[in-house]
Formats: structure tokens, sequence, C-alpha cells
């Protein structure tokens, strides 16, 4: 005969679970029988123990004291100051005579434009708090000139747009010193 029988369930990968634990006697009469439930966080499983049987409680009668009624305190306003936030704009100018590939990596999504010869391109916009932020510090820049041994050079000029925005542009220049072979 079987004298313990248990069932368990998993539905949702785990997050709600299921037990049934069954006792029998020797002759396999049903002795007790135990189910516990779980729903998932922030719930209270549940336990049933309907064929177990137990001594009732007793009784233990309840004085009952009357409470004098306490002042309740208006709740105080807190101020709490937030960071306000301040939106950075990126934007690339090629004054180059050549098409530029450029690159923006931002929060690991590349972003990539080929700008022609006096062509701009919006790069990621970006938060930060209460102030500007630089460019280098929030996300990666790379630019590939399309013509072989051009040496190209960046200026950046941070323009405040208004008191929580600002506008990175970044200009693209052909270098007066061309690459050399070899260095």
């Amino acid at each position: 005969m079987v004298h313990k029988a248990n069932y368990s369930s998993y539905p949702d990968a785990g997050i709600q679970r299921y037990y049934k634990y069954t006792t029998f006697d020797k002759k396999g009469k049903l002795v007790s029988e135990k189910d516990e439930n779980y729903d998932g966080p922030g719930r209270i499983p549940k336990l049933e123990v309907p064929n177990n049987p137990s001594p009732k409680p007793k009784k233990v009668p309840i004085k009952e004291t009357k409470e004098k009624p306490q002042k309740k305190n208006k709740p105080q306003k807190e101020v709490v100051e937030c960071a306000v936030m301040h939106e950075n704009r990126v934007e690339v100018i090629n004054h180059t005579s050549t098409k530029v590939e450029i690159t923006f990596i931002y929060q690991n999504k590349d972003t990539t434009f080929l700008l022609k010869q006096g062509e701009s391109a919006n790069g990621a916009t970006y938060i930060s708090a209460e102030v500007s932020s630089p460019v280098n510090q929030n996300m990666t820049f790379r630019f590939e000139p399309k013509r072989k041994r051009m040496n190209i050079v960046q200026l950046l000029k941070i323009k405040q747009i208004e008191q929580y925005k600002t506008k990175h542009v970044i200009h693209l220049f052909e270098s007066a010193v061309e690459e050399v072979e070899g260095l």
C-alpha cells in the first residue's frame, strides 16, 4: 500500500506553486491531506488541512477596554526638490570636400549617417541632471572619411538654447596636415 503521495505543480515558470501532500494508513484509508498554494510575490500562501482532526482551541474571553481618542496631528507638508532634466542635443556638420561616415553610439545603439560636403545631421539627444554634460562622457562618436589619406579634425561648439537645453555642434574640417603612409 502507499503510505504517502506528494504532488507539485509550477505553472508560469515557478512564480506560482502548488503542493499537495496525502498520507494513508496501513489499510489504504486517507488519513490526512494538505494543500499549499503560492500565487506569486506579494500574495499570502494558502494552507488548507481539511481531513486532519485536531483539538479545538479553547475560547478565552476578551476584555473590552475603551481607549481615549488621541489627537491626530495634521501631516506636515514636506518640500523635496528634485533635479531638473537637462536636454543635450548633438549635431554634426561636414565642412570637408568629401563624404564622411558618422557613427554615434549611445546606450548600446549605433546610429550612422553619411554626410556629403556641407550637410549636417542630428545625433542622439541625451538627458543629464540640472546642467549640460559633455558629449564624450555620454556617447561615443566616430567619423570616417570616404576618401583615403584624408585627415579630419573636429571642433566642438556648445550653445545653450534655453535654461535646460544645450546644443553640442561638432564641426568637421580637413586638416592642413595630410596623413603620410607608414606613420
